[in-house]
């Protein structure tokens, strides 16, 4: 993974949303607490997410993004 980014959006239940590789043609993007650094969330395991950490799908991506 390349650097994290700690957006300044949240999503409609209030989690912080984090791009995990703004690089990458998919979308590697989670909503979790905000209170984690990009250097934490550089170590997490992707294919098993922390305790309060979801996936952003396309759709809310899309609806986020709209909302800027």
């Amino acid at each position: 993974m390349t650097k994290t980014i700690k957006t300044d959006m949240t999503t409609h239940d209030g989690l912080r949303v984090y791009d995990l590789d703004p690089q990458s043609s998919e979308l590697w993007v989670v909503a979790g607490p905000d209170d984690w650094t990009p250097a934490q969330l550089e170590e997490i395991d992707t294919d098993n997410l922390p305790t309060g950490f979801r996936w952003v799908d396309g759709a809310e991506w899309e609806q986020l993004q709209a909302a800027r």
